[in-house]
């Protein structure tokens, strides 16, 4: 019988005894008269292992191992897996052993001495070689008694070799196997033991509960109640509805007959309520702050409920994350009122950077302005784009064309980026996207919405994009349409130019070009074009043609004094249609929810926008990090660290401080916190901006423009002026102090005040100012109407030793400070004379 090898079948071989060289032990190691040695070796089932040894004894004399004597022996004991004895017998000094395994698994090979009586203490050498499977068979010896040849007994070991491999294979199956029942019972045994633990969890709960109630009905302490005079942190909705339903109802009462609503209450003690109204809302701010402090508060929390949702607030309801982004932005507001000049006085503060600087950071957001436009969706068009460093103004970039960024939008959208980032539950790094409503400046009412983008470039430097979203149209409808009908259920009369019907037409042809809608857009279409229909039924279309025109007969025949039976006629008929207005109530009611809706599911959606843009806005970000690189410890600095005094002191060796801000962009500049004077006075006390700034509001609110005053240490001064679009110097043509009564809070956020200051000092006939809580603010870009600018300087100064100032001195001392500062944020102005 012959066999023929190729060449792979050889290189087989080669490979399949470079396996099983492992499979062979020799060793040795060295036993003292007590002492027990053991070895493991996992073994397949069915195979055969043989171990040869040799015992050696320790010689001191020549300090070596020699053979040792007939009497020692080797006691050999194998047991298998499971513990059970296969092999137990002694041998002599030197002896061959073997056994056949029949289960797989660790077997534990031992071996000791028999006797320790012919050597007192000293050491054995064993020498011990195991082999395994084929390692174990003697060819030699098959080869003799089969007198086979060569080729023969080498195929006789490849078959023993596969044998083995084989063995071995299956042994690894069942130790896989053996692992996996392992794993399996301890992972059922894990998911036991945690739902035990759960169960007994709320079974614990479930009673603390109980026994707490029972505690607490026992005492007679709820949520909300007073408890040792204190009061807990949280109200629940029981407790507001009972605290605060009375006053919301006499205010809503005082509002719609009266047309006389509260602004504040004064409670015993130190607590007074601010109240504000936004569409069919009520705003309460409740604090210990002075009336001013409460009713800017509650003005500042309805213009961020309007930034955030406009006139939808079923959100607020519905999701506790817009909650949670409301009251962060309101907590946020108060900590940087108290930390930053800028929102102290509603303006931006913006930072001094280096020519080379300015240079870099123009062209890197000319730069993401130019990719986003071409990259961004057809629904996406950036419009401006804003890079701050903290709460700060680095710089400010719009396409060509479009309108200013109004003041109160330029802080609400800081508010909003640096909010998101102190949020202890969301990343400080993380990307924020989100719709917003920003101010048209046209009609200069809060209806335009407006994608905002904020993504991080280094430390506390942010690059913000402000994208429009193609809904401008449908936006300023709705919002238009909302107040309207807001304004015909508070003061029950109908504008002539109103034509309701002619609104839900448009809003709804609006709505469908939107492209595919959503099932619920699909849903408030239907429900807006039925409401109409039910409103047309009930012959509100009509009646609203009959009262309009009763308004412009009325109008028309205002001017005559006379009482005739004609005119007293009509009086009785424009009753009657106002009685008949408040049976439409209910059913406007219900369109104007509709609205709402439409608002928060059309304009409010950013889903859309985020697929499209958010990939884009990082990979632009990442451009502006690279080109900003060289920049990036200078513009980090710059959040905290402004301008510093020392640049001033040669100069002006008495100007502790100072706080210059230009209306026309509604920008600041200011030196930082820790800038030092000529004094030594680091770090000016916040204590002292605070009081000056409330001081010089109410000199304001009186028509006061120059205002100083002094206390031990410091001097203060304010300067307000008006300059032409050429920096030159005007006097007002009428002054403050004759329509100061009727001038809104000195500030930009609700009513611009200083563009309403600037319309009237320069007006030739007294105008309607806007009221205090008039729902739009004036954008920016109506101060420049009447070509008039208006500038603002706080001065500080050290009032000690020989450093005094008087009067005279401070003014002239300011006016040098203005001539130098409006360099740093505009052209070159000219001198300016306070008085």
């Amino acid at each position: 019988m012959a066999f023929k090898l190729s060449s792979r079948s050889i290189l087989l071989v080669f490979v399949l005894e470079c396996i099983l060289c492992d499979l062979a032990l020799g060793l040795y190691f060295h036993i003292g008269e007590t002492e027990r040695k053991c070895f493991i070796e996992e073994i397949p089932d069915e195979t055969t292992v043989v171990g040869t040894y040799k015992v050696e004894l320790y010689d001191p004399r020549t300090k070596g191992f020699m053979p040792s004597n007939p009497g020692v022996g080797m006691h050999v004991e194998v047991r298998d897996p499971d513990d059970r004895p296969i092999l137990s017998k002694v041998y002599s000094a030197e002896g061959r052993f073997s056994f056949v395994s029949h289960d797989p698994g660790e077997h534990v090979i031992c071996l000791y001495s028999n006797s320790t009586k012919w050597f007192s203490g000293s050491q054995l050498r064993v020498h011990l070689d195991i082999q395994v499977g084929e390692h174990a068979i003697d060819y030699a010896q098959i080869a003799q008694k089969e007198k086979l040849s060569e080729l023969q007994l080498r195929l006789r070991q490849l078959m023993d070799q596969v044998e083995q491999i084989t063995k071995e294979q299956n042994y690894q199956r069942y130790r896989e196997e053996r692992f996996r029942q392992t794993s399996e019972s301890t992972n059922q045994r894990v998911l036991w033991w945690s739902i035990s633990q759960v169960a007994i969890l709320l079974i614990v709960g479930f009673w603390q509960m109980r026994h707490l109630k029972s505690f607490f009905q026992a005492k007679k302490l709820k949520t909300g109640e007073l408890k040792e005079g204190k009061r807990f942190s949280r109200l629940t909705k029981d407790a507001l509805v009972q605290l605060f339903s009375p006053l919301v109802t006499t205010q809503r009462v005082m509002g719609l007959h009266l047309r006389n609503p509260y602004t504040y209450v004064k409670c015993p003690g130190s607590v007074g309520l601010a109240f504000e109204e936004l569409f069919n809302c009520t705003i309460i701010c409740v604090g210990d702050e002075s009336e001013d402090d409460l009713k800017r508060k509650a003005t500042v929390t309805r213009n961020i409920l309007e930034f955030l949702f406009g006139p939808s607030f079923e959100t607020l309801r519905k999701e506790y994350q817009v909650t949670e982004i409301l009251e962060s932005m309101l907590n946020t507001w108060d900590e940087l009122r108290n930390s930053f000049v800028g929102f102290l006085i509603e303006a931006m503060e913006r930072c001094q950077i280096t020519p080379a600087a300015n240079r870099v950071v123009v062209d890197v957001l000319h730069k993401a302005l130019k990719s986003l436009g071409e990259n961004a969706p057809l629904s996406v068009k950036p419009n401006h784009a804003i890079l701050l460093t903290g709460a700060k103004l680095v710089a400010l970039y719009s396409r060509k064309g479009e309108e200013d960024l109004c003041a109160s939008d330029m802080l609400l959208t800081t508010l909003l980026v640096t909010a998101h980032r102190r949020r202890p539950d969301i990343d400080k790094d993380a990307p924020m996207a989100r719709i917003v409503m920003l101010h048209d400046a046209i009609c200069g009412e809060r209806s335009v919405p407006r994608f905002v983008y904020a993504c991080p470039v280094f430390g506390e430097v942010i690059l913000v994009t402000i994208c429009e979203t193609k809904k401008d149209e449908l936006a300023s409808n709705v919002v238009s349409t909302l107040r309207a009908l807001d304004a015909v259920l508070k003061t029950k009369v109908i504008a002539p130019a109103f034509d309701l019907g002619a609104e839900v037409e448009k809003i709804l042809l609006l709505a469908k070009k939107l492209g595919t809608p959503s099932p619920e857009l699909v849903r408030f279409q239907r429900n807006l074009a039925a409401q109409w229909e039910t409103a047309k039924k009930n012959g509100f279309d009509a009646f609203t043609r009959d009262y309009c025109a009763a308004c412009v007969l009325r109008t028309k025949q205002s001017g005559s004094k006379e009482q005739s039976p004609q005119s007293q006629e009509r009086e009785s008929s424009q009753a009657s249609l106002k009685n008949r207005l408040v049976k439409y109530e209910s059913l406007l009611a219900v369109i104007v929810h509709t609205l709402q809706e439409c608002f928060g599911l059309c304009c409010l959606d950013d889903h859309e926008l985020q697929d499209g843009v958010d990939s884009l806005q990082e990979f632009v970000a990442r451009k502006a990090r690279l080109q900003l690189g060289d920049f990036a410890d200078f513009l980090c600095v710059k959040a905290s660290l402004n301008i510093d005094l020392v640049a001033f002191l040669e100069e002006f060796p008495s100007l502790v401080h100072f706080v210059f801000v230009d209306r026309r962009s509604n920008q600041a500049i200011c030196p930082g916190h820790g800038s030092e004077n000529a004094y030594g006075c680091s770090a000016f006390p916040w204590a002292k901006i605070e009081n000056a700034v409330t001081l010089v509001r109410t000199h304001l609110s009186r028509g006061n423009h120059t205002i100083i005053w002094r206390d031990k240490s410091y001097v203060y001064s304010y300067h307000l002026w008006f300059e032409n679009v050429s920096g030159d110097a005007l006097l007002p043509r009428r002054e403050s102090k004759n329509f100061a009564s009727l001038l809104p809070y000195p500030g930009v956020i609700g009513v611009n005040f200083f563009s309403v200051l600037a319309r009237e000092s320069f007006s030739t006939s007294r105008a309607s100012v806007p009221s205090h809580s008039a729902s739009s603010a004036t954008p920016a870009s109506s101060i420049r109407a009447p070509r008039v600018i208006v500038k603002e300087l706080y001065c500080w100064f050290v009032s000690s030793g020989s450093t005094g100032l008087f009067a005279d001195q401070v003014i002239a001392q300011a006016q040098k400070v203005s001539e130098c500062l409006p360099n740093l944020l505009t052209p070159s102005a000219t001198t300016v004379d306070f008085l």
